[in-house]
């Protein structure tokens, strides 16, 4: 009795038990998954720039005029952190703009543009 008893357990257990495999770990030398970004508006004229580094590569985000030119360059470590920072844009003109994050052979490149606000023209009413 004990046995079969044992035995039922055994193929009542074996018999729920729904194999489940680990995801598969990422590649370290994946480049596509050194780094995630986001860049937002915030309040102002400044514009927020995330980045979350996985650890493998030192980055280089530089934000970038309309031609190209560098405006300013902020370099991150190998550190596995996620680094937050904005750039004053209060003294350009407008235009379109880009963030470029590089690591290794990989770039992501954001492009945002600044427009001057548009006024809308006074309307009156005037009652004969």
């Amino acid at each position: 009795m004990k046995t079969l008893f044992a035995s039922a357990l055994l193929a009542l257990t074996l018999g729920t038990t729904v194999p489940t495999f680990a995801a598969p770990a990422t590649d370290p030398t994946d480049e596509t998954t050194l780094f995630q970004s986001a860049v937002r508006p915030l309040s102002g004229d400044r514009v927020e720039v995330a980045v979350t580094n996985t650890g493998a590569k030192k980055l280089t985000v530089r934000l970038l005029d309309a031609v190209g030119q560098t405006m300013a360059i902020q370099f991150l470590g190998k550190a596995p952190e996620t680094t937050r920072f904005q750039f004053d844009l209060s003294a350009v003109p407008s235009g379109t703009y880009q963030v470029e994050i590089a690591g290794g052979s990989v770039k992501q490149v954001k492009s945002f543009t600044i427009a001057a606000p548009v006024e809308e023209p006074a309307r009156t009413v005037v009652l004969d």
